[in-house]
């Protein structure tokens, strides 16, 4: 997904004037950038950061766009902290040969980062319904999202970072709450997220043989349990229903979902969405449905796509593919969203006003 996104990020903002190059963190001070542009989620960008930072006062603006999910807005204080907590053991020490060497002087350590995760998930289980709700998706899921919050506010405090950019109203509402500067940027809907197996956009190329396709990840999610219950409900009722958890990304990902008729969500979080989930879906032809979303903006239920409770999805699926029709126009409206009011070009236009603003003089090389 980051490949794809990077390369889109950078072809599409070529045409409006800017030089874009994806570099190391060693080129960060290799020549005169007008901005920094960190795509993701925090993991992988400590380099970079440490980079910037070297570069002192004179350091061109940098801007995050953080595309995953955060803690939820109204998590109280204590529960993240014991988010963070987690997050902290989970990562170690911040420099790579330190973390080796901690590794082989401590035994077990990943048993010991195990019974850390399960202590603090009794933690926040004790801390009423917001912390029960953390909780929830497990130790893995708790420690990933506060591991992307705490390098938001370690970087913004040490100066190296100097606004975030997120694409929900969740995330933008975690970050305000909590002194963050953060504008919105949606994750717009490009052609290329929907193109054909030929590297074309247009009509099918052979047949929607899966009736409902589910792609995402299973470790460490509620999601494996959930699919087995659905798995045998639906094969008792003669539904072609597969899922994908590795491997599936690009072409080969198109290639799937332009054989599904339905596309399955399931949360990894109740409070956020998985909104390149529902553009590579959409793009593609397949219909949308979903377990009940919190905020669902900017897609909206029963236009765009159609939600459900767990248990009645079975009967929902059912009915959504008997109707073709129906099926049939609520992905074109969603398609029509996406084309007019959701539009990849429409972000990057918001991304590269960003750059001109911030820069000393006008931005170009990104």
């Amino acid at each position: 997904m980051w490949d794809e996104l990077i390369h889109l990020v950078c072809i599409s903002l070529s045409p409006l004037g800017f030089e874009v190059r994806r570099i190391t963190p060693r080129e960060v001070s290799g020549r005169d950038w007008d901005g920094f542009l960190w795509l993701g989620n925090g993991d992988g960008l400590q380099p970079f950061a440490d980079a910037v930072a070297g570069l002192g006062r004179n350091r061109p603006p940098t801007l995050l766009w953080q595309l995953d999910p955060l803690p939820p807005p109204d998590l109280p204080p204590e529960a993240e902290e014991i988010g963070l907590r987690v997050a902290r053991w989970d990562e170690g020490p911040a420099s790579a040969s330190l973390r080796r060497i901690v590794s082989r002087l401590i035994p077990f350590r990943r048993q010991w980062i195990r019974l850390a995760r399960s202590w603090g998930l009794r933690r926040l289980e004790n801390l009423g319904p917001v912390g029960r709700e953390f909780a929830q998706p497990g130790g893995e899921t708790v420690a990933r999202l506060s591991r992307y919050w705490n390098f938001i506010r370690r970087e913004t405090e040490r100066g190296t970072l100097d606004q975030v950019a997120t694409s929900l109203p969740t995330r933008l509402e975690f970050l305000r709450r909590r002194g963050i500067r953060v504008m919105e940027l949606p994750l717009g809907f490009h052609p290329a997220m929907g193109c054909g197996a030929d590297g074309k956009d247009g009509k099918l190329v052979g047949p929607r043989d899966c009736d409902v396709v589910f792609l995402g990840a299973l470790r460490h999610t509620r999601r494996p349990q959930l699919l087995r219950t659905l798995r045998a409900e639906w094969k008792r009722r003669g539904i072609r229903f597969l899922a994908v958890d590795r491997h599936c990304f690009g072409q080969r990902r198109t290639h799937l979902l332009r054989r599904a008729k339905i596309v399955l969500n399931l949360n990894t979080v109740p409070w956020d969405m998985p909104g390149f989930r529902f553009l590579t879906a959409i793009g593609c032809g397949a219909m949308v449905v979903s377990e009940p979303i919190r905020d669902p903006t900017p897609f909206r239920p029963g236009e765009h796509y159609v939600e459900a409770a767990i248990p009645q999805l079975p009967d929902v699926v059912e009915h959504v593919l008997r109707d073709e029709a129906g099926r049939e126009a609520i992905v074109a409206a969603a398609r029509s969203f996406l084309e007019t009011e959701h539009s990849w070009d429409h972000s990057m236009l918001k991304l590269g006003s960003w750059f001109h603003a911030h820069s000393a003089v006008s931005a170009r090389r990104v």
